[in-house]
């Protein structure tokens, strides 16, 4: 099998998977174990900890304002991640427009968050998180294949029209 579009899709998609739930054990490893110093804790300010247990950690720091702190849709990020790493891959999975339109939409939210967080990431908490960046490395390709998807389909739908 050739390593296309697709299959580089999916890989990335389980790389974020692989990630995220990382960083979801940090974080609630951390919560239970304040004295738990995660591998990606590197020095003071190279730290995933010190970035996934703050406010912004959860719900992208914003939710936690609309719905409460406890609320059930206050999840850690890494959730939303895995979330959405999922959807991708089923969206892989099938030939269906409407899918299609919704990885694409999923992506583009996916990618904005990124911004906002590297924003809070690099100029709130003042700190490098090695496993954000990947993240974002990995969304942002995630977002360049859904939209490449999503212009093959419309070309290869106006073809059919004709």
């Amino acid at each position: 099998m050739a390593f296309n579009r697709k299959s580089s899709q999916i890989v990335f998609a389980c790389i974020g998977i692989l990630v995220s739930c990382y960083a979801y054990y940090v974080e609630t490893t951390k919560e239970i174990d304040t004295s738990y110093v995660a591998l990606c804790d590197i020095n003071p300010s190279v730290s995933c900890s010190k970035v996934f247990t703050s406010k912004w950690g959860r719900g992208l720091g914003l939710l936690e304002n609309i719905v409460g702190r406890h609320h059930v849709l206050n999840q850690p990020n890494s959730v939303f991640g895995i979330i959405y790493y999922i959807i991708c891959i089923i969206s892989e999975m099938t030939t269906s427009l409407m899918a299609v339109k919704l990885v694409v939409a999923a992506s583009i939210l996916s990618f904005a968050s990124c911004l906002w967080l590297a924003y809070i990431l690099f100029f709130v908490l003042n700190d490098i998180c090695v496993v954000c960046i990947s993240m974002y490395v990995v969304n942002t390709t995630l977002l360049i294949g859904s939209i490449v998807r999503y212009s093959r389909v419309m070309a290869h739908q106006k073809h059919k029209e004709k």
